[in-house]
């Protein structure tokens, strides 16, 4: 049973409120002010808050804040009741991350529609937040023992054969050990990476609310990133970039996290000695970043079925991978506004464009 806390400092509406919950099945718990509440909430973690705006001691706009900047509340739903029909007042509240208001008087059906649709926009969120960590769990032993096989092996044959072996042998062993390790080290980087813009995401859809970063975007600092990436599959010859300078609405972690998954997928499905164009335009509000290569390419009903450790025609190319890089790129651009795009060439190759909100 979902639990919903009432914050409101009149006493009539907030019983009516309670009354009107409870009849449609809810369990409801009540604070006078936000002050209460807070109180309340260090013993039990409510799934909806509906808060007045103006109260006495700790009001509406106060409280949420202190819920957002705990990251134990910070993604309980928030509703905002206020008395005043001002523009100001309702902006005021949902720049601070609330996810719904409502003007008082209200209508009991726009208070249970209201509560029906910050529940189910929760429930979702949490599903796939249950879903992701349940594929992680069937995921992570497989790709972490798989390498491990030959770095156990060939460490237990130097060990135990030291006296026989010549160096190119040992050298041979050593570098089938370092892919491994490598091979470990990229996986386990790929699955914070994914966790950490899940849960980034959870936050976001439920608060709606994300920083004002800006990224100055220009060849040289995407030339300085791309290079190593190109440089560990041993193309750096088939990197061709063309970058216009912009200010882009992403932080850059995230865009340079989102041109390297972009730029190893490229490289990935084609092969060495082709080129990857790499371009970046301005196109109105948004920037439009092209990654253009001549490989595999992809099928209609791939494009749309882009999830979570999906990886396509893989009993035909035989990648080696866990299928998160484009749900990655996904996930960042759903945080900032942005869009993906994916196209393939009938001549061979894929066109991935996205599109980034740039800073008017």
């Amino acid at each position: 049973m979902n639990k919903i806390m009432i914050v409101e400092d009149d006493n009539a509406l907030r019983t009516n409120i309670v009354e009107l919950l409870e009849a449609e099945g809810y369990s409801v718990i009540s604070a006078g002010n936000g002050l209460e509440a807070l109180n309340y909430m260090k013993k039990e973690i409510p799934d909806l808050i509906i808060s007045d705006i103006m109260m006495p001691y700790i009001d509406g706009i106060e409280l949420l804040r202190r819920i957002q900047s705990d990251p134990v509340t910070n993604s309980v739903p928030f509703i905002f009741l206020t008395a005043r029909i001002d523009s100001n007042d309702v902006r005021k509240g949902m720049n601070e991350g609330a996810n719904d208001y409502l003007i008082k008087p209200f209508k009991t059906g726009e208070l249970l529609a209201a509560v029906t649709t910050q529940l189910k926009k929760k429930e979702h969120v949490m599903n796939r937040f249950e879903e992701m960590k349940k594929f992680i769990a069937q995921k992570v032993p497989h790709e972490l023992r798989t390498p491990l096989i030959p770095i156990f092996g060939y460490t237990d044959i130097i060990i135990d054969e030291i006296d026989s072996l010549d160096k190119k042998d040992i050298l041979k062993m050593a570098k089938t050990i370092k892919k491994a390790g490598e091979r470990i080290h990229d996986r386990i980087e790929k699955f914070l990476s994914y966790t950490e813009i899940e849960l980034l995401y959870k936050e976001v859809s439920l608060c709606k609310k994300i920083d004002n970063r800006i990224y100055q975007i220009n060849q040289e600092k995407v030339e300085k990133n791309l290079i190593t990436t190109f440089n560990n599959k041993e193309r750096a010859d088939d990197l061709a970039i063309s970058i216009e300078p912009a200010s882009l609405k992403i932080g850059e972690e995230h865009l340079m996290m989102l041109m390297n998954e972009l730029s190893d997928n490229a490289l990935k499905f084609s092969e060495k000695n082709t080129q990857v164009k790499i371009m970046g335009i301005c196109a109105g509000d948004n920037y439009k970043i092209i990654f253009d290569d001549n490989g595999s390419g992809m099928f209609e009903n791939e494009v749309v079925q882009i999830e979570a450790f999906k990886q396509f025609r893989r009993e035909i190319y035989q990648q080696t991978g866990i299928g998160l890089g484009l749900t990655i790129v996904k996930r960042i651009l759903d945080i900032w506004k942005g869009r993906l795009e994916i196209k393939s060439k009938t001549s061979g190759g894929t066109i991935i464009t996205v599109f980034i909100p740039v800073k008017n």
